[in-house]
């Protein structure tokens, strides 16, 4: 909208100079030129263009070198969107003088880059910008639109690969708007806004196959007021969105929330200060651990115009929102916020880059130490003149989403839809839908995957609440914390490029772990499913008292070196587990149970097992545990749980368990 209204504003002044007081050294000579160009200013007050133009016509027919007259004619030609009109005018204005109003020249760069004219457009911004201005405003803008320009020149001539697909009728309707996608981390449920006659409502629609369910509205969330901008948490049980206006609003646009439980979407609440302002707040973006919020917001104490804020998460609500700084911000206006799950690469909208015009799509990742980097612009022909919408992209980084109505607009893109997509080229010319196309290489982000299960109880089956955790095993960090469902249930998102820890805690039951292993050969596109069987600590159910079986749990986190029964760093956090659960639980006492594969003598096996038995009886007892408590023992390859035909078999086969004594 800046951008607008100093273009408007510099072509408006061209025509100012005829409502001061007398003329300019060019004034006309006759007088008849002077009454029909009178004439064409009172018309255009009155914003009857069509007789305004034929009246400045008559004017310069009187007098063709009237440059007032032409001055007039290219402003308001420009505000009709007559380009050509208006370059025609201004080149007729500068051949009469090239100095009587410098602005002219940027008014000229202005037209002919809006007809893509970036070659001509590139000289004369600089024509504008070596005569000077007494606008620093204006000198600003010019300088930004050249390094556009340049941009642009460079862009088309080097196109990003980009053949977007229409989603099926499933989800794009015939009559109404679709836009705004958010996915779970899943990808098996897709939220979105449509707009039917006016009326924005969520709609919600799940994967079958290679499509979608037909998609249905959001009951509880929907109202008889707009709602849209949302984001969806990884596992698919918070919806934070925005709406406006409301009773209980704070300000003209606000952030709200619903929760999916047992009876569906809970009612929306405010999420309240200090998310929600007075000011104006939207597009929320949630990270892929729930634990942070990023969305758009005018406040005060950015950058500039709308900007992207984070607030984290908190015992007692959510933290004071912070901006992100200056590394992605402008003085200009950001928006549209997706934060990957890769926990590294953010997608916004901005308008303060240089870029192919309006708002452009970005993308920016942190370094080393957490900074942004310099954002880089996803290119020509996904970014176009016209403003692009915010973009969503795939786990795995390969496929991205958005909305656009550039089916109707923009020919150089009608080949990226085959004959079945020819009769969604005629609908109407307002509508928007949702795309889906591959995301070229260099703007993808690291790809990742999820751990998806369900936690009950061992011997009743009964879903548990209980606190799920992912650890950075080089960094010993709890790098991501969320607590199953009322049904068991949870979802845990995996950055590839680290290997990883995993932990079910809850209290009087013996914790669950295993090892995720994401450096090299991740097969991003099988996530881990898993059924978690807690085992209770003391338990009076008759099924578990006529278990026989042994009350055994691996621990997949602890590591040995090769051949040797020597605890490797990486231990640490498993062991400490261990260590913890003995002291939440003084009367427990357990067996440390060592086993091996089938590789190498009986002996030499039966050995190695019972010395990394032994080895983990030791640090418990460093750390404080009693060793009446404990025991060890070795197995050797005696009790495999797995085939030693395979590696994989083999791995499984290599273990350390502690088994319940009492």
């Amino acid at each position: 909208m800046r951008i607008l209204a100093l273009c408007t504003m510099l072509l408006c002044a061209l025509t100012a100079r005829t409502q001061n007081s007398g003329y300019t050294t060019y004034k006309t000579a006759t007088g008849k030129a002077k009454s029909n160009f009178e004439k064409g200013r009172e018309l255009a007050r009155m914003a009857n263009f069509p007789d305004a133009l034929r009246k400045l016509d008559d004017a310069i027919k009187a007098d063709p070198t009237f440059i007032d007259a032409w001055a007039m004619k290219a402003g308001i030609s420009n505000s009709q969107k007559d380009y050509p009109a208006a370059e025609t005018a201004l080149e007729a204005a500068l051949a009469i003088s090239e100095s009587y109003d410098t602005d002219m020249w940027f008014s000229l760069a202005q037209t002919e880059k809006n007809q893509e004219k970036y070659s001509e457009a590139i000289e004369h911004y600089k024509k504008f910008l070596a005569a000077g201005s007494t606008s620093e405003a204006a000198l600003k803008q010019a300088r930004t639109n050249l390094e556009s320009c340049r941009y642009i020149e460079k862009a088309i001539a080097n196109p990003v690969p980009f053949d977007p697909k229409p989603l099926s009728a499933a989800i794009n309707s015939t009559e109404f708007s679709e836009y705004l996608p958010c996915l779970t981390a899943d990808g098996e449920t897709l939220i979105f806004t449509r707009r039917e006659k006016g009326d924005e409502d969520f709609m919600i629609s799940h994967k079958s196959g290679n499509d979608w369910t037909p998609a249905v509205h959001i009951e509880r969330i929907n109202s008889i007021q707009n709602e849209g901008a949302q984001t969806i948490s990884a596992d698919g049980k918070l919806l934070v969105f925005t709406a406006c206006n409301r009773r209980d609003g704070l300000g003209s646009c606000d952030l709200y929330f619903s929760e999916l439980g047992p009876g569906g979407w809970s009612t929306p609440k405010n999420m309240g200060e200090p998310v929600s302002t007075k000011h104006w707040e939207s597009q929320p973006c949630l990270s892929a651990d729930g634990q942070t919020l990023y969305f758009t917001s005018g406040r005060p104490g950015g950058q500039g115009g709308q900007d992207i804020w984070l607030s984290k998460r908190e015992n007692s609500g959510w933290s004071v929102p912070v901006n992100i700084g200056s590394s992605i911000n402008t003085p200009l206006d950001e928006a549209g916020p997706f934060f990957h799950q890769d926990n590294e690469t953010l997608y916004f909208m901005s308008n303060g880059y240089p870029g192919m015009g309006g708002f452009d799509l970005y993308y920016s990742r942190k370094d080393e130490k957490g900074n942004w980097k310099s954002p880089e612009n996803l290119g020509y022909p996904i970014n176009t003149q016209r403003d692009e919408g915010s973009m969503i992209v795939s786990l795995d980084g390969s496929r991205a989403m958005m909305a656009s109505d550039r089916k109707y607009k923009d020919s150089q893109l009608k080949s990226a839809f085959n004959a079945k997509n020819a009769d969604m080229l005629t609908r109407p010319e307002a509508e928007t839908d949702i795309y889906e196309f591959e995301l070229y290489e260099a703007a993808r982000p690291k790809p990742a995957t999820y751990v998806k299960g369900k936690v009950r109880d061992a011997f009743t089956q009964t879903p548990l609440l209980a606190q799920v955790e992912i650890t950075d095993l080089a960094k010993n960090e709890v790098v991501s914390s969320v607590q199953s469902d009322w049904n068991g249930e949870f979802l845990l998102c995996l950055p590839g490029g680290k290997s990883y820890a995993f932990a079910v805690n809850k209290a009087k039951y013996a914790f669950y772990s295993n090892h995720f292993s994401l450096e090299k050969t991740a097969t991003f596109g099988k996530p881990f499913l898993l059924d978690i069987p807690l085992l209770p600590l003391q338990s009076s159910s008759p099924v578990a008292a006529k278990t026989t079986a042994p009350k055994t749990v691996v621990l997949k986190n602890v590591f040995f070196e090769t051949a040797s029964a020597k605890l490797l760093p990486e231990s640490v956090a498993e062991l400490d587990k261990l260590k913890n659960l003995l002291n939440d639980n003084p009367t427990l006492r357990i067996r440390i149970n060592g086993h091996t594969d089938n590789v190498g003598t009986d002996n030499d096996n039966l050995s190695l097992s019972a010395n990394r038995a032994k080895s983990v009886y030791e640090y418990l007892i460093q750390k404080g545990i009693a060793a009446s408590r404990l025991e060890y023992k070795g197995f050797g390859e005696s009790k495999p749980v797995a085939t030693n035909d395979t590696a994989e078999g083999r791995q499984e086969n290599r273990r350390t368990e502690f088994e319940l004594l009492n």
